[in-house]
């Protein structure tokens, strides 16, 4: 049976602090994608921080996704925070907004300005800053601070790292998230009709994690989500 990750996940009531572990080589797009599409299908102002990706690449999926980024945009409900455009002045010392030696207090208060009440906050790849020089510690405190204002402003976040991060932060991250996806490649090897392995872990009532293990397909405007086994591509 193939369903979409809305229909998986069902409402997200009680999840506020959202975690998204790449393993692949830059396939956990979807995920950003998808959320981008839940805060505007529920009416969110979507903040969306690219250090990653840039605004066309987001308003080209959103077009295949019937949504128009760029009036969106002009009307509020959607805001872009164009990290890339900042680095190389940072590396430059330009600007100051990406020095690890000013850590990162000036791209905390930069975020933190575009939140509003209930807004969705995406940060499409925080393995950048890493790369850049700053620390795990830096990057758990960053994260601290925005999950707070998040909290406050009764708001959800969604944040991604990719492979090459060490453990024990990944693990940090995890602890202090309500739901993880973590996305690999098939450990069969590729695939035609299976893009790669989905592992959701999602904090429960009482603060266990429950996981769920599944396969899925990338395609042109969807993502379809089924049990693993049952796809004869890898039967």
């Amino acid at each position: 049976m193939l369903n979409t990750l809305e229909s998986i996940l069902g409402p997200l009531n009680r999840e506020s602090v959202l975690l998204c572990v790449d393993r692949t080589k830059g396939r956990s797009g979807f995920i950003n994608h998808h959320f981008i599409s839940y805060g505007i299908n529920r009416q969110a102002k979507v903040v969306l921080i690219g250090l990653d990706q840039t605004f066309g690449h987001y308003h080209s999926v959103g077009m295949k996704l019937g949504h128009n980024l760029h009036k969106m945009r002009e009307e509020g409900n959607v805001v872009f925070f164009d990290g890339t455009k900042r680095i190389l002045p940072s590396v430059l010392g330009v600007e100051t907004i990406f020095s690890p030696e000013r850590g990162l207090e000036e791209f905390f208060l930069a975020v933190s300005q575009l939140l509003t009440d209930n807004c969705i906050l995406i940060i499409d790849n925080l393995s950048v800053l890493s790369a850049l020089g700053f620390s795990s510690r830096d990057l758990v405190l960053l994260l601290t601070k925005l999950t707070d204002q998040v909290d406050k402003l009764n708001g959800q976040m969604l944040c991604t790292v990719v492979y090459g991060e060490s453990e024990i932060f990944i693990n940090s991250l995890h602890r202090r998230s309500d739901l993880t996806f973590t996305v690999q490649d098939l450990s069969t090897g590729k695939s035609r009709d299976v893009s790669g392995h989905l592992n959701i872990k999602r904090r429960m009532e009482f603060g266990e994690f429950q996981a769920q293990d599944f396969h899925f397909r990338l395609e042109e405007k969807n993502v379809k989500i089924f049990p693993p086994g049952t796809s004869s591509a890898v039967l």
